[in-house]
């Protein structure tokens, strides 16, 4: 879990692989549209202001549903949407431009709150002309975050790693800020190693305010690195308006959300402020049944949302 779960994970968020490129181009639903950059904005705008929800968004982390994204990603948006997902965070967007990206989410009434932007590491140049696109991409398709998804810290870090990946972060927070966007890190384990009694995390962030860096915690990865994900969420709450929900049980292996040993069904619904937050399902199992895990998961997270508030007063 130190590493990226694949090496997808560890590609540029613009290079598609030939399954994508062959989805994209299959896809009948994409045909071309003459919408302007200016378009989307505006558009993008109208529905911030007419957002309303009562309680946190359910989302889905598309890295879940990889293998049928790249068979056919609108129709994999059209199903999430009929399990009741209010929203997605992508991994990648293929060969779609961000009209097609955003008048297929929008067709079924999803959000796209977030992306993800894998980090080109060892080439700085590389990872700003990346990270640019990306940050453009995000901002015409009415994102809000861009997700910086792992930062590469070896079990055996130098003072010089860390400073470096801190500089890493700060050109990535002046590209956001330009394209509007607020910057998010999402954790994997490493980030909680100790340092001093102090988490790697706290050298990471500690330079940035959280208007300039805020979080993503990944329960699953917290809990895998020994430590109660409840309680990290309590001591960084104020900064973290996402989090992936993910489920682990014994060997360390992902089953569907409260089938495994985080306390989800005993603490979730007593999380503070959650309904200011973005919950994603993240699920790892086999992906040929993804859908029906992403319907099992989704029905336990609204089960548990729903014990948090007056009834009547949540939609779905």
């Amino acid at each position: 879990m130190n590493e990226p779960i694949s090496e997808f994970d560890n590609r540029s968020i613009n290079e598609p692989t030939s399954n994508q490129k062959k989805a994209a181009k299959n896809d009948s639903r994409n045909e071309p549209n003459n919408e302007s950059h200016n378009e989307l904005k505006n558009e993008s705008k109208n529905d911030s202001q007419k957002e309303q929800k009562n309680g946190p968004i359910i989302g889905m982390q598309m890295y879940s549903m990889k293998r049928l994204a790249e068979y056919d990603m609108t129709k994999t948006f059209e199903d999430i949407a009929k399990i009741g997902y209010q929203a997605v965070e992508l991994v990648g967007y293929y060969t779609y431009n961000p009209q097609q990206m955003r008048r297929n989410v929008k067709r079924f009434n999803l959000k796209v709150p977030s992306i993800h932007v894998p980090l080109r590491i060892y080439d700085e140049e590389k990872i700003m002309v990346d990270f640019e696109k990306s940050a453009e991409f995000a901002a015409e398709i009415g994102a809000k975050y861009i997700v910086i998804p792992w930062l590469p810290i070896s079990e055996k870090f130098k003072e010089t790693e860390i400073q470096y990946l801190v500089h890493l972060i700060g050109s990535c927070i002046s590209i956001s800020r330009k394209n509007g966007l607020q910057l998010v890190l999402h954790n994997y384990s490493r980030e909680f190693k100790t340092i001093n009694d102090e988490f790697v995390l706290e050298d990471l962030i500690g330079p940035f305010d959280k208007e300039q860096l805020q979080l993503e915690l990944d329960f699953g990865t917290i809990y895998l690195s020994g430590i109660d994900p409840f309680k990290i969420y309590r001591e960084y709450e104020d900064r973290t308006p996402l989090i992936h929900l993910r489920d682990i049980t014994y060997g360390r292996r992902d089953c569907n959300l409260g089938q495994g040993k985080i306390d989800y069904a005993g603490q979730l619904h007593r999380l503070p402020h959650l309904d200011d937050k973005i919950l994603y399902v993240e699920q790892q199992l086999d992906r040929q049944n993804g859908l029906e895990h992403a319907r099992k998961n989704f029905e336990f997270v609204k089960e548990q949302i729903q014990r948090r508030l007056p009834p009547n007063q949540y939609q779905f």
